[in-house]
């Protein structure tokens, strides 16, 4: 999901009124309305990569949860149901970083957080399919409890 930080915006907002000058406004009201409305849609933008995050989140939340009721299934076709959905919830990660790229240090934190949970579900993955024939409830509800870690993580930043 692409979105514009606040530099970007100020750039374009300084572009479009140079070219498009209202002759009637003191070149510095110009750039106050275009810094404002610069603002505004970024903000409109945060909001609506925020709600589109929420929504992938939330839909990813009922999925590890249908999940998590099917750990008694062969350990072979439970690493599969979690790595085909590895490539949601890496983009989920992904584009929440993204979203948390513009804040300030907590934001920064709570994104390098999210590469560690996710570097843990990978490894608890990683060990069920290794060994599928062998793996334990335990070692598949290490997996559920990885990625509900990972979800956590993602829905307390997107609060931030």
């Amino acid at each position: 999901m692409p979105h514009l930080n606040s530099r970007h915006a100020l750039a374009l907002a300084l572009i479009v009124l140079l070219g498009c000058g209202d002759d009637s406004k003191s070149a510095g009201a110009q750039v106050k309305d275009a810094t404002k409305d610069a603002a505004q849609g970024v903000k409109d933008t945060s909001k609506k990569v925020g709600t589109e995050l929420s929504e992938a989140l939330a839909s990813m939340e009922h999925w590890a949860k249908e999940t998590a009721n099917d750990v008694g299934e062969s350990g072979e076709a439970f690493a599969k149901r979690v790595q085909d959905k590895m490539p949601d919830t890496e983009k989920l990660v992904s584009e929440t970083k993204a979203h948390l790229a513009a804040g300030g240090a907590k934001t920064k934190e709570a994104a390098a957080k999210l590469d560690e949970k996710l570097a843990v579900l990978k490894d608890k993955l990683a060990a069920v399919a290794h060994g599928a024939a062998s793996a334990t409830k335990e070692m598949k509800d290490d997996v559920v409890v990885a990625y509900n870690d990972l979800l956590a993580d993602v829905r307390s930043a997107l609060k931030s």
